[in-house]
């Protein structure tokens, strides 16, 4: 069966998912079975949305209700036993939030939880959501696979935090609940950095985030993980990959561009591997009523390049249009920060990572359920081009 989207079976069904009216309806109709205390016309917001043709569900869609904390999965069949059926997107199958078959054990932790707050669900993969316990405040991390590794870093900071290794505060660890998947950590103070980051003062905390990247690669912290060059280089082939599977006629101009990227990668000097956080986006940064710094989400740290946290940095302004100061500036006050700690970067590795930060959302956009995902998977490839070629 197809997979492109335009042109196959499933090309009327996402153009009618892409719709808001259309999502609107199915929402309203699928909370009459499974939410009846929320109004029939309430407005529904869709928070995560993917398409998936290899697998069935074909399509999920998380609706939060805005007038309500009620939350819906809904996922779009081509087989089984269905809920309902819409005559434009077909027959599909609904849950209410936190009951969840790939996450069996959701519904127990989050029940520990008073005063919960979902900060990011991905059904059937993951939940991390924030609340209170007899303890104290929490976050906790729902896994559908087995993550121990997690709970070791988590206590290898924390350590290396008390012994004044790092000039950031980082969560303290809780626990790992094997049996649930869970993660359990404390809360770490401040408020997310990205509105500093992004005014007139965002060139000093730049700096600041910068030295404690600095700081973290030479702190003796030992991750369970190891990072290398060579596994973003296999992320950038996968998304590539993706891309074509989802707009083939790009196929092309993803080969060219995959290219380029394995003859840079090739072309680049070897580089000692240091504990580096692995996204280290703004969104990650936050700053505390007196002024200190803390980090959160470790899952991807390893030992691996700073360059890496630096690109994700710059890649992510690249985006953002209420920047106080140019992209430029902020980058170069994040590397001088980092460089006053733990010496030279690679400016090389840091230009070829931003791209693949770029190729990476060209997946990502091909992918959306909406009805412009390839013309806009086409533009964002445009501006890799144009990366390369400069």
């Amino acid at each position: 069966m197809p997979t492109s989207g335009g042109g196959s079976p499933y090309a009327s069904r996402l153009a009618a998912l892409a719709s808001p009216d259309v999502a609107q309806q199915v929402t309203r109709a699928s909370a009459t079975l499974v939410a009846p205390e929320v109004p029939p016309e309430s407005e529904w917001v869709r928070e995560y949305g993917r398409f998936r043709p290899a697998s069935d569900p074909w399509a999920v869609l998380v609706m939060v209700c805005a007038a309500l904390p009620v939350r819906l999965t809904l996922g779009f069949v081509s087989e089984g036993p269905a809920d309902l059926v819409h005559p434009e997107t077909g027959p599909l199958v609904v849950h209410r939030f936190p009951d969840d078959t790939g996450l069996p054990a959701l519904p127990s932790v989050l029940a520990a939880l008073t005063d919960l707050h979902v900060v990011r669900y991905r059904p059937g993969r993951r939940c991390t959501a924030r609340g209170t316990t007899d303890e104290g405040d929490r976050f906790v991390k729902v896994l559908r696979d087995p993550a121990p590794e997690l709970q070791h870093d988590a206590e290898a900071l924390w350590e290396s935090g008390q012994r004044g290794e790092l000039g950031f505060r980082v969560a303290e660890p809780v626990g790992w609940d094997a049996s649930a998947g869970a993660l359990w950590q404390g809360v770490v103070p401040g408020v997310d950095a990205s509105a500093s980051v992004f005014g007139p003062d965002g060139a000093e905390l730049c700096v600041r985030i910068g030295a404690a990247l600095g700081e973290l690669a030479r702190s003796t912290v030992v991750p369970a993980q190891l990072a290398p060059s060579s596994d973003q280089r296999a992320r950038t082939d996968r998304a590539l990959r993706r891309v074509v599977e989802r707009v083939p006629g790009l196929a092309a101009r993803a080969a060219a561009v995959g290219a380029v990227i394995e003859q840079r990668h090739e072309q680049l000097r070897p580089r000692e591997l240091v504990p580096a956080h692995g996204s280290a986006h703004t969104h990650q940064w936050l700053v505390a009523d007196d002024g200190a710094l803390g980090l959160i989400d470790f899952d991807r740290f390893a030992l691996g390049e700073p360059e890496l946290d630096i690109a994700t940095f710059a890649a992510e302004l690249d985006t953002e249009r209420t920047l106080a100061l140019p992209v430029e500036v902020l980058e170069r006050a994040l590397c001088d920060g980092y460089e006053s700690v733990a010496g030279r970067l690679d400016p090389d590795r840091i230009a070829l990572y931003r791209t693949e930060k770029r190729i990476a959302k060209v997946a990502r956009t091909a992918w959306a359920i909406r009805a412009d995902f390839a013309e806009r998977a086409e533009r964002h490839l445009r501006t890799v081009e144009a990366d390369l070629a400069s």
